[in-house]
């Protein structure tokens, strides 16, 4: 799959309906093409990026397959908007992460002119997507009401890919991986608003006092 971006944006639309028939094909048979499977991992600093954990890898898939991924994302997120709890913010239409800020700000402003005490707790989940169990959150798309062979493709992948960094234009040895959901992938996305949607769920029902926001701000 050579594929380029810009070369995929000049096809006419009569090729991208027969491609349909392509992406049926890999629903029957629960599996990619070979090279869907084999994803250069090129990386991000974070602040300083002084020592590996300080860096972002990004998931470079090939384009068909982001194309694919992306078009299943139009399908499923109206759905989702509306199962994904109201605060919300990032990676849906109308809920950019600064939202979260305002939310946040209008409430210590709130408190202030009331004078009612007030906590903010800021949490950050340690590699979210690195640490995405590729079984349970296949279940868990199944649950939420996507297409079951839909998941189990998007499981095949995640279960079989081959993974390798990239560092400019140098490829290192690929390496089976066992754990994770690649950044870059629309379907990553999804699973963090489900799982990030039922721990609200939860907390609304256990502690109805208490206000939750999550934003979801890795979206390469």
């Amino acid at each position: 799959d050579s594929w380029r971006p810009a070369e995929q944006r000049v096809l006419p639309l009569a090729l991208w309906e027969l491609r349909e028939d392509v992406e049926k094909l890999f629903l029957r048979e629960g599996r990619y093409p070979d090279v869907y499977y084999d994803v250069p991992v090129t990386t991000l600093r974070k602040g300083d990026g002084t020592t590996p954990l300080d860096h972002r890898g990004i998931s470079l898939y090939t384009a068909n397959y982001r194309v694919a991924a992306a078009t299943w994302w139009a399908r499923i997120s109206p759905g989702l908007t509306k199962w994904t709890h109201d605060t919300a913010y990032g990676g849906l239409p109308g809920r950019e992460c600064m939202e979260a800020a305002w939310d946040s700000q209008a409430a210590f402003e709130h408190a202030l002119l009331t004078r009612t005490p007030i906590v903010q707790t800021n949490l950050d989940y340690w590699k979210l997507f690195d640490t995405f169990d590729p079984t349970f959150f296949q279940k868990l798309k199944v649950a939420a009401g996507l297409p079951p062979e839909v998941a189990n493709l998007n499981h095949h992948l995640n279960t079989h890919v081959r993974k390798s960094f990239k560092v400019r234009q140098h490829l290192g040895d690929f390496f089976h991986i066992n754990r994770g959901a690649g950044q870059g992938d629309s379907f990553s996305l999804i699973d963090a608003l489900i799982i990030t949607t039922i721990q609200a769920r939860l907390i609304a029902d256990q502690h109805p006092d208490v206000t939750f926001t999550s934003v979801v701000d890795d979206r390469a």
